[in-house]
């Protein structure tokens, strides 16, 4: 009878010191939230933007004309600048669509910042450019290109127009 209380007592024991450390001590706050803006940011600034498609404000998709574009954002989730190698083209009118610098913000209305605001010295005045998707191996990008930012010859930019890039 003694042998049986003895393994007795050792299981109640065990059992005891099983339950007290599955209790687990402090730590009972919640994680932080994730902030959409830090993330978004952070995957915006990771590195060049190369063009992989583009579809014009006419629903046509001109790629070539932007082979070798390329996008680079630096800053934080405050926003900062925006550089692009636009003026190295041929096409003077690309820069109606894309300036060659100027800087960029979340929208402030935007909580899960998918959209920015660009200065770039557009003739229009700041765009509102859309994020649709944004991930450590792309970014897609649309914006609308108002007549107020073409002349002349370059009247057949204006409109909508969706960019799709790899880092």
């Amino acid at each position: 009878m003694n042998k049986f209380l003895n393994y007795f007592t050792t299981a109640a024991l065990i059992l005891a010191l099983a339950i007290f450390a599955s209790c687990g001590g402090g730590g009972d706050e919640p994680d932080a939230p994730i902030d959409p803006c830090v993330v978004n940011a952070g995957f915006l600034i990771s590195g060049t933007a190369t063009v992989k498609k583009v579809t014009n404000g006419n629903g046509t998709i001109v790629t070539p004309d932007w082979t070798g574009f390329t996008l680079d954002f630096n800053g934080s989730k405050d926003g900062g600048d925006y550089s692009t190698n636009v003026g190295t083209f041929d096409d003077t009118s690309l820069t109606n669509i894309w300036a060659a610098s100027g800087t960029w913000t979340f929208v402030s209305t935007d909580t899960n910042c998918k959209s920015l605001t660009v200065k770039g010295g557009f003739n229009g005045g700041d765009r509102t450019v859309a994020i649709s998707a944004v991930t450590a191996s792309g970014l897609n990008l649309s914006f609308n290109v108002p007549e107020a930012d073409t002349n002349g010859r370059t009247m057949g930019i204006a409109g909508d127009w969706f960019f799709e890039f790899n880092f």
